[in-house]
């Protein structure tokens, strides 16, 4: 699959099967967050940890839950959506404008991820709940083995879809674009 027709096959997956990805397709899905663009190369600036142990994404959802509906007054039972694989990008606490650099870094590192699960045939969604809930959850970032000094920014949750995905049309009128030209 090219990447055009990835970016259009592209799409948020909200059911997934039990059944786990295969190590090749997680291989596949790593390979694409390593050569993301980061921002003065800085990639110890970023941390990715994979998750495929079912207990500990029921304790993601649960904080999921609890923050959804603490914050944002939403119900959200299973954030996950049944997805066997959530992968969490985290990025470097800094102050100032290099802490915006974890938010743009990781994005770069979610969207490569994102298209290559595409190009795959896999499922998969942006779970800004889950991210929004671990980053205030220092006990359970802990036991996901996320480094003191860096936070949860963005995850993933990856699988075998149970819909098939529709391919959309590419358009360039769903934002305002101005062109300056000479």
């Amino acid at each position: 699959m090219d990447i055009m027709d990835a970016i259009a096959w592209r799409s948020s997956c909200r059911s997934f099967a039990a059944n786990q990805i295969s190590d090749s397709e997680l291989k596949t899905i790593i390979q694409a967050a390593n050569a993301a663009p980061i921002s003065m190369g800085k990639r110890e600036d970023i941390e990715l940890i994979v998750v495929q142990d079912r207990d500990f994404i029921d304790k993601m959802e649960a904080s999921a839950a609890e923050f959804a509906r603490n914050n944002m007054g939403v119900e959200m039972e299973h954030a996950a959506y049944g997805a066997p694989t959530v992968v969490i990008v985290a990025g470097r606490k800094h102050e100032g404008m290099l802490h915006t650099q974890a938010y743009l870094n990781t994005g770069c590192v979610m969207e490569n991820m994102l298209l290559a699960a595409t190009s795959l045939g896999l499922g998969s969604v942006y779970l800004f709940a889950m991210a929004a809930a671990l980053s205030q959850d220092e006990h359970l970032c802990r036991e996901l083995t996320i480094s003191e000094d860096f936070f949860p920014v963005s995850i993933m949750a990856v699988g075998t879809p149970t819909d098939v995905p529709q391919k959309r049309e590419l358009t360039e009128e769903n934002f305002n674009i101005t062109y300056l030209n000479r």
